[in-house]
C-alpha cells in the first residue's frame, strides 16, 4: 500500500500545482439572477463563457481574484 499512497500523494501534488497555475485565468461570471458560471480569461481583457451563462445583455459582472468588474457582452 506504500507505493499506492505515494502515487496518490504525487498525483494530488500535481493537480494542486495545475490548479494554482490555472487560477489566474479562471473567472466567475455573474449574469443570471442567483446563478454564477465560470469563464476563461483570454488576452487579459476578454472572458469566454458558455452562451447560456449570460442570460441577458446587461448587468454582467466578472470576479477575478476576489475583485469584481462590470462587463459588457462582446458577442454570442
Amino acid at each position: 500500500m506504500g507505493k499506492q499512497t505515494s502515487a496518490l500523494t504525487s498525483l494530488s501534488s500535481e493537480i494542486s500545482a495545475l490548479v494554482t497555475a490555472a487560477s489566474p485565468f479562471v473567472a466567475s461570471v455573474a449574469a443570471r439572477p442567483h446563478r454564477t458560471s465560470s469563464g476563461i480569461v483570454i488576452g487579459g481583457q476578454l472572458v469566454l463563457t458558455a452562451d447560456h451563462a449570460v442570460e441577458r445583455d446587461r448587468d454582467i459582472a466578472i470576479v477575478i481574484d476576489s475583485r469584481r468588474y462590470d462587463a459588457v457582452l462582446a458577442g454570442r
